[in-house]
């Protein structure tokens, strides 16, 4: 390695610095781009995290009202909250498919004397999609 030398332009104010360098104001550059980037990613991961607890609320208080109305021995009330395609499975018995039977089944549960009946939603996921989600919780 003794003997190598390296041309240097002698007006040149890097003097010593190879022709790879970046210049300053490029790595600002690149730097402040990525700072944008990093800002505008938080910013909409912000927005998503908003809506998932507005959409993973306003189901928490759909639940609740749900719960509400069985509690008040509300027939109509309780079945409103079942779509026209849902499944009810009772226990002991056959999966209930119809409005009908849904309400068939809620009646008899709250003309039983002493039947009593709530619950409160502990945990709900929300697809990120928006197009799905659950709600599990505690019944009494």
């Amino acid at each position: 390695m003794a003997g190598r030398t390296r041309a240097v332009n002698p007006r040149s104010k890097t003097k010593g610095l190879t022709k790879n360098r970046i210049p300053g104001s490029i790595i600002f550059i690149k730097i402040r781009a990525l700072l944008l980037t990093l800002t505008l990613g938080l910013a909409a991961s912000g927005v998503c995290l908003a809506e998932e607890t507005k959409a993973e609320q306003a189901l928490r208080d759909a639940d609740a009202a749900w719960s509400k109305a069985a509690g008040s021995k509300d027939l109509d009330k309780t079945v409103s909250y079942y779509s026209d395609d849902a499944t009810v499975l009772p226990p002991n018995a056959a999966a209930a498919t119809t409005k009908e039977t849904i309400r068939k089944i809620w009646q008899d549960m709250l003309a039983t004397p002493g039947f009593v009946i709530s619950w409160k939603a502990t945990k709900v996921e929300v697809a990120k999609s928006g197009d799905l989600a659950f709600v599990s919780g505690t019944m009494k």
